[in-house]
Order: C-alpha cells, then sequence, then structure tokens
C-alpha cells in the first residue's frame, strides 16, 4: 500500500475485507452491487442499511423461532417468516443465509417441525457468522464515511 492516501489504504482494505467474505462464500457480488449503490444514494447508505438489516433479520428469527417453539407450528406463517428472511438476505447478497432460509422454506412446505427446527439453527449460526462480519465491515466504512483513517 506504498504511495496511497489514507483514504485509499483505508477503501482498498474495505474492498479487500468485501472480498474475504465472499471468499468465504458469507456473501455473493450482490454484496459489492449494493455497496456500490452508494454513489448514487449518498455515503451514508451502508451505515443506515445494515444496522437495519442486522435488527430486521433478528427480530423475524426470534418470530421463527417462537413459532417453531408451539406445540401446533403454523407452518404458513413460518413460510411467510422464512420468505420475508431470505429477501431483505438476498437484496444484500447474503447468500448463505439466504440459501439457508430457502431451505427452512421447503421443511415448512413439507410439514417436518424437526427438520425446521434443525434448518433454523443452522440459520441463526450462518446469521451469527454474517453480524460479526457485517459489524467488522461497518467499522470500516464509518471511518472511510467519517474521514477516520488512523492507523491505516
Amino acid at each position: 500500500m506504498a504511495g496511497l492516501t489514507a483514504l485509499e489504504a483505508l477503501t482498498e482494505k474495505l474492498y479487500d475485507f468485501i472480498q474475504s467474505m465472499e471468499d468465504d462464500g458469507i456473501v455473493d457480488y450482490h454484496f459489492k452491487d449494493c455497496y456500490n449503490m452508494k454513489e448514487a444514494n449518498g455515503p451514508f447508505l451502508f451505515i443506515e442499511l445494515i444496522p437495519t438489516y442486522i435488527s430486521d433479520s433478528e427480530a423475524t428469527l426470534e418470530e421463527m423461532t417462537t413459532e417453531l417453539d408451539q406445540p401446533l407450528v403454523n407452518f404458513k406463517d413460518l413460510e411467510q417468516l422464512c420468505t420475508r428472511l431470505k429477501g431483505g438476505t438476498s437484496c444484500i447478497g447474503a447468500c448463505r443465509v439466504a440459501t439457508s432460509c430457502g431451505e427452512l422454506r421447503r421443511s415448512a412446505i413439507a410439514r417436518n417441525k424437526d427438520n425446521c427446527l434443525l434448518r433454523l439453527e443452522m440459520i441463526k449460526g450462518h446469521f451469527s457468522i454474517l453480524r460479526n462480519r457485517l459489524e467488522a465491515f461497518l467499522e470500516l466504512e464509518r471511518r472511510i464515511v467519517t474521514n477516520d483513517y488512523q492507523g491505516c
């Protein structure tokens, strides 16, 4: 990174971080496409979008857990929750969580509660990894947006 300004170095670090998430299969190319939309939508797009996505997803996961804790599961409601979570997740390119949502939805369509419980735990694990990586990503993004280049 010799010869780069602090901003350029931090931006390069951020794109390397995105690439590492892609390489690990956590996100796909949609994440970078979505990130690049900030050029047209303002620099704070991701700083506002990601926390909202995380919060909404956590609420949906809680609703899924509550639904599956019922003695009689309403599988139609569970399908709708899967669709909601998969939609938001797909929009930001979080492919691993989105794929797991599809698997849970198929288990809900099959009315297989045990498999739904297993799939939900898988989603929670994938989402935990995603959330941690997104929080680290946001820290870099905040530094870029707020011109905080110390430590580059």
